[in-house]
């Protein structure tokens, strides 16, 4: 008999609106699971919309990577989305913090680039023991993060609004996600395969 596969982790993606940087987030991290062979499912909300289409821009942007945001539609995130999620990923502190401080559950809470920063660090070669599994991932990552994470502002690891922007603006905004989704994801295949060996 062969032994029941992990339940998929489920990742909530968190921005202001809900119409640009989380969809753009959640659609480039549910194509890269799938890429590397990683059991995610991915859904994004904001604080302000319900119902919304992705904006005309994200979207176009995201077409121009094979990826639909047509779909779309915004939500505003409740407790019970958060606590649903395994994992909640913020563009910027402040919705880290809003979350933290309505809902709790901060053990759960990164923002994108700090959590792919931490993935790196806790996934790298030299790092030692190996972390198998991406629900081990996620505790170490937890542990690791620093407590005051969330104070200030952090302009190395937010992903600015780029909402009524041009085009050429969306597409920075689209690399720098790429960028932390690629990270995140290749660590969790790796964390995954740990598992397996």
């Amino acid at each position: 008999m062969s032994p029941v596969p992990p339940s998929p982790l489920r990742i909530l993606v968190v921005c202001t609106a809900n119409i640009c940087r989380s969809p753009m987030a959640a659609a480039m991290l549910a194509a890269a699971s799938v890429d590397r062979g990683v059991a995610l499912t991915v859904s994004s909300a904001g604080f302000l919309f319900e119902g919304n289409p992705a904006s005309d821009t994200a979207t176009k942007v995201m077409r121009e990577r094979g990826l639909d945001l047509a779909p779309h539609r915004s939500r505003i995130v409740t407790r019970q989305l958060l606590d649903d999620a395994d994992l909640v990923l913020t563009m910027e502190r402040r919705h880290a913090r809003d979350l933290v401080l309505k809902f709790g559950n901060e053990e759960k809470v990164h923002t994108l680039k700090a959590f792919g920063a931490l993935v790196f660090e806790l996934t790298a070669a030299e790092h030692e023991p190996s972390i198998a599994g991406v629900r081990p991932l996620l505790r170490a990552a937890a542990i690791a993060r620093s407590g005051p994470a969330f104070l200030g502002d952090g302009r190395v690891d937010e992903i600015a609004d780029p909402h009524g922007r041009s085009a050429r603006v969306h597409r920075k905004t689209a690399d720098e996600i790429a960028a932390a989704v690629d990270v995140i994801a290749s660590g969790m295949a790796t964390s995954q395969e740990q598992a397996r060996a």
